[in-house]
């Protein structure tokens, strides 16, 4: 996979988005850098950041996505983000439930429960995910 400019990529478990690119080798899909400064391709994102850039998608912050409350369209916005942080951002989620302060049960639980509600082409959860996938 070749990444550019500005794309953001999974690279030892964090997100990242990538600074610059320089020339490499491929081999059998592993990208093998050139030289030493070829390994300082990406720049870590804290998980505040990224937090920050999905609950924008929504009109709401940080803050507001760690109350308490469990309306339901707050529940299926974090449930939305619970799948997107897992599944395309390559989270744990343990490493969701620290950030978003909820047991990594509940993230996991909302996540199920969100993918099988795009499986079932609820329309909610079809908008909620577009969205996320415009970030």
């Amino acid at each position: 996979m070749k990444a550019n400019v500005n794309d953001r990529v999974l690279y030892n478990g964090e997100s990242h988005i990538v600074l610059r690119v320089h020339i490499a080798y491929e081999l059998d899909g592993i990208c093998i850098p050139v030289d030493e400064d070829d390994i300082t391709l990406v720049q870590t994102l804290s998980d505040d950041v990224v937090l920050e850039e999905v609950t924008k998608a929504f009109g709401l912050t940080v803050g507001e996505l760690r109350q308490r409350n469990r309306t339901s369209k707050l529940t299926a916005i974090r449930y939305a983000i619970y799948y997107h942080l897992h599944n395309r951002e390559g989270w744990s989620y343990r490493r969701i439930g620290k950030a978003i302060r909820r047991t990594h049960t509940a993230c996991f639980a909302g996540s199920r429960r969100f993918q099988e509600l795009l499986e079932i082409n609820d329309r909610e959860a079809i908008t909620l995910n577009a969205r996320l996938s415009s970030l």
